[in-house]
């Protein structure tokens, strides 16, 4: 996928820091912890200038199969695209001892589907970047779940979806001609964690 500027970059480092801050958080917990990327790519954002290929930057999925301190007990990567499906099957395949899900389908269809036991799991889902694509119907679902921590980039207000949960204080994604593009918003899944989940996201903002 084409690198899309400083912007990409720093909300990777922001979702980054917030997986390694949330499952260290959540690693004494009984709960099994599940990360989902909505909009997985290929794993890698390739880096351009003047029309050239200089280099790649990882992406979201390799980000999360990087935490160290408390590894996720399941990734879930979900891309409609066959080519890039077949590139996460790759990065699949160079992580044999991790339980890695490769969903080749529309996100709402494969987010509505969605038959996990909340109880017994929570989780981080990563919306990045087609917000647009993602049903109102599917936000609400992935509300109701109680388990999901959600960073989207979004021009949208989904304070009336998450309520409490939702972190006023986002991250606004500027081009480098410094127009807004996207507000990098947080939302926390279940109503306990409030406290510390917006903690660690606001120590996170407020160094980037």
């Amino acid at each position: 996928m084409q690198f899309g500027g400083r912007w990409t970059e720093t909300k990777l480092e922001i979702l980054e820091a917030y997986l390694n801050a949330y499952t260290t958080a959540l690693k004494r917990t009984p709960f099994r912890l599940i990360y989902i990327d909505a909009f997985a790519g290929t794993g890698r954002i390739e880096l351009q200038e003047d029309g050239e290929t200089i280099g790649f930057l990882r992406g979201s999925t390799e980000r999360a199969l990087r935490v160290c301190d408390k590894p996720f007990d399941e990734l879930m990567f979900i891309e409609r695209h066959p080519a890039r499906c077949a590139e996460l099957e790759k990065l699949r395949l160079a992580h044999p001892k991790r339980r890695i899900a490769i969903e080749q389908g529309e996100v709402n269809s494969v987010l509505g589907g969605l038959r996990t036991d909340w109880s017994t799991c929570r989780g981080v889902l990563f919306l990045d970047p087609f917000a647009t694509e993602v049903e109102w119907t599917t936000l609400k679902r992935i509300a109701s779940f109680n388990a999901l921590d959600t960073w989207i980039l979004f021009k949208e207000n989904l304070a009336g979806l998450f309520g409490d949960r939702f972190l006023r204080k986002s991250k606004r994604l500027v081009s480098s001609m410094e127009s807004p593009l996207f507000e990098f918003i947080f939302c926390v899944g279940n109503p306990h964690g409030i406290p510390v989940a917006k903690r660690i996201a606001n120590h996170i903002l407020d160094k980037m």
